[in-house]
C-alpha cells in the first residue's frame, strides 16, 4: 500500500520524544511496532523535548528518503496520538500529573477548551479526564513541565504524580493472592483482574444456590475481541415464574477500561444481595418481583490492558481501516445516531466511534443480549468519574418524551445516594448536563429497545484523595455502599412503574410514596 506520510508523522511525533542524536527510521509494516521498538522512553522535561526537536532526523521508506536534514519541530503534529501508546506505566506515568481547572461559567469553559487545544498542538500528549462544564471543573493529564499558568484560569494540581496514583491502586501478585478468595471478607479491599473476577462469579453462583428463596444463573453474553468471555449473574426469587413478562433491570460496569470503580461496584452489589437477602424484607420483595441482571465487566480486553497502560479507555480491537491505531470507544459505537459528532471520527481519539456502527464485539454482545431480554424495564450503565446521574438524550439537547419520569427517578436515586456519604450528584439529560455525544448505549437502549428508564451513573472520583480514575482501593466499599443504595432505589421505582403504580406492600423504603417516579416529577436541584 502507498505510504500515508501524514499518518506516519502523526504516530512518529509521539514516539520521537526522547533525546537522541540522530534518528534513522526505516518505515515498513508494521510501522507502529518499529517505532515502539526504537523509542521506548518518554521525555522527562521541556529541555529534553527542545533538544529532540532541534536534532536532525531522517525518515525513510525502504530505500526511499522521505525527509532528511529536518527536525521534528518542522513536521506537523497530530492531536491525541498519545492515546495509542504501547509504553508500560513504568517510566511513563511518573512524568505526568493531572491539572484541575475551575470553570464557573461558559466563558471559562471556552478558555479551558482553547487551552487544551493549544497544548495538543504544541505537545500532542494531552488527555482530558473530565470535560469542563459551567459551574464545575475540567481535569487534564499532561506532562509535568506543563503548568497551566498560561490558561488564564484558576487551577491546581489534582493528581501530583500519575505513577504514585497508579501504584496505590495496584498491589504485588504475592499480596494479591491474599485478596483473591471470593469468600474473603477483604475481597472488596482490592481491585481485581479479569481472571479473579471470573472466579468470583463462579464462587458467587455456588453461594447464591445455597440461599433459600433465590435462584441465580450465570449470564454469558459472548466473547471479546481477544476471546475473553463476558459474563455476569442473573438473580430472581425462587418463587417467581421464569417468564418473559416478568420485569427486570440490567446493571453493567466496565464499559470504559480505566473506570475500575464501576466494575468493583458491580461485584460488591452481588455480595450485598447475597448477604442481605435473608434478613432484608425490602430486598426480598425486590428480588421476588424483579429479575436482576448484573454484568460487572463489559470490556475485559481494555480492562486487562489497563494493567499496562492505566489510563486506557477503549477496546483493544484492530481494524484495517484505522491501522496502526487500536481500539474504539464502545460507548460511541452503538447504532443510535452513530458518528454524528465529527470529534468522534478520528481513530486516534479517545472517544473514537469506530469504522462502523456495532464494529465492537462488546457492543454486539450487549445489544444481542438486551434484544433477547425484552422484559428489561430499567438499565444503568455504571461509569466514573464525576458524580452524575444522567439519561437520554446524549445526541441532542431536545428532551426525551419520558423526560419528567426520568428526571424523577434520577432525583430519587440522587437523594438515596446522598443519604450514605453526603455526596450530591448532578441530574439531567446527558446533552444538557454534561456534553453531547452520539452512539451511546443509553440512547440506544431508550430508542431502539424502548427501555424507559435508561441511565448512566458516573461514580465519584473528584473528592480529596480520590484521584479521578485512579481511585484508591480503600474507597471501594464506601462508593459501593453509596451506589448500591441508589441502585435499590432505582429498582424500587422501576418496579413501581412496571406495576402501573400499584402500591408496593413494603412501605419502609427510603422516601415517601409521592417521590416515586411518575408522581409529582420535580426539577433538578443539583
Amino acid at each position: 500500500q502507498p505510504l500515508d506520510k501524514s499518518r506516519f508523522i502523526s504516530v512518529a511525533s509521539h514516539y520521537l520524544d526522547s533525546p537522541i542524536q540522530n534518528a534513522r527510521i526505516n518505515i515498513s509494516q508494521p510501522i507502529y511496532s518499529q517505532i515502539v521498538n526504537l523509542l521506548k522512553h518518554s521525555c522527562q522535561n521541556e529541555k529534553d523535548l527542545k533538544t529532540l526537536r532541534d536534532h536532525p532526523i531522517i525518515i525513510r521508506h525502504g530505500d526511499h528518503v522521505i525527509a532528511q536534514d529536518t527536525t521534528l519541530a518542522d513536521l506537523p503534529t497530530s492531536r491525541n496520538v498519545f492515546l495509542n501508546t504501547e509504553l508500560s506505566h513504568e517510566g511513563f506515568s511518573k512524568h505526568y500529573h493531572v491539572l484541575r481547572f475551575h470553570t464557573p461559567d461558559s466563558e471559562s469553559v471556552a478558555k479551558f477548551n482553547s487551552w487544551v487545544g493549544k497544548q495538543r498542538d504544541l505537545h500532542g500528549d494531552v488527555d482530558v479526564w473530565h470535560d469542563a462544564i459551567p459551574g464545575r471543573m475540567g481535569d487534564v493529564r499532561v506532562k509535568k513541565y506543563i503548568s497551566g499558568h498560561d490558561s488564564g484560569l484558576h487551577h491546581e494540581v489534582f493528581v501530583d504524580c500519575l505513577q504514585k496514583a497508579l501504584d496505590s491502586s495496584l498491589i504485588s501478585s504475592e499480596v494479591s493472592n491474599r485478596f483473591a478468595n471470593p469468600s474473603s471478607n477483604i475481597y472488596h479491599s482490592h481491585f481485581h483482574n479479569y481472571d479473579e473476577i471470573n472466579n468470583f462469579l463462579d464462587q458467587k453462583i455456588l453461594e447464591f444456590r445455597s440461599v433459600p428463596g433465590i435462584l441465580a444463573d450465570i449470564i454469558d453474553i459472548g466473547t471479546s475481541y481477544e476471546n475473553r468471555p463476558v459474563r455476569g449473574i442473573r438473580i430472581r426469587g425462587a418463587g417467581s415464574q421464569d417468564d418473559r413478562n416478568r420485569p427486570a433491570i440490567l446493571w453493567t460496569g466496565g464499559m470504559h477500561a480505566r473506570e475500575w470503580i464501576g466494575t468493583s461496584s458491580m461485584t460488591y452489589f452481588l455480595d450485598k444481595i447475597l448477604n442481605g437477602y435473608s434478613t432484608d424484607k425490602k430486598l426480598q420483595y425486590l428480588i421476588n418481583n424483579l429479575d436482576f441482571h448484573i454484568i460487572p465487566l463489559l470490556n475485559p480486553d481494555g480492562y486487562e490492558y489497563t494493567r499496562i497502560n492505566r489510563t486506557w479507555r477503549k477496546t483493544r480491537s484492530k481494524h484495517p481501516q484505522i491501522a496502526p491505531f487500536i481500539g474504539v470507544d464502545p460507548n460511541r459505537n452503538f447504532e443510535s445516531h452513530w458518528a454524528e459528532s465529527q470529534q468522534q471520527s478520528h481513530p486516534q481519539s479517545d472517544d473514537y466511534c469506530g469504522p462502523f456502527a456495532g464494529s465492537e464485539k462488546i457492543v454486539q454482545n450487549l445489544s444481542n443480549y438486551m434484544k433477547s431480554q425484552p422484559n428489561i424495564n430499567g438499565f444503568i450503565d455504571w461509569h466514573s468519574y464525576g458524580q452524575y446521574i444522567i439519561f437520554p438524550y446524549a445526541f441532542k439537547k431536545e428532551r426525551a418524551s419520558d423526560y419528567d419520569d426520568l428526571l424523577s427517578i434520577a432525583n430519587s436515586q440522587n437523594r438515596a445516594m446522598n443519604s450514605v456519604n453526603g455526596r450530591n450528584y448532578r441530574v439531567g439529560s446527558i446533552a444538557e448536563t454534561l456534553y453531547s455525544c452520539s452512539g451511546s448505549v443509553v440512547d440506544w437502549a431508550y430508542d431502539k429497545q424502548h427501555v424507559k428508564f435508561s441511565l448512566c451513573v458516573e461514580l465519584p472520583g473528584m473528592g480529596k484523595g480520590m484521584q479521578g480514575f485512579m481511585i484508591p482501593p480503600d474507597h471501594i466499599t464506601e462508593v459501593g455502599d453509596e451506589a448500591f443504595t441508589g441502585g435499590l432505589d432505582f429498582a424500587r421505582n422501576v418496579l413501581y412503574d412496571a406495576l402501573k403504580h400499584k402500591p408496593i406492600p413494603i412501605r419502609s423504603f427510603a422516601y415517601p410514596r409521592n417521590d416515586i417516579c411518575g408522581l409529582h416529577p420535580q426539577s433538578s436541584n443539583t
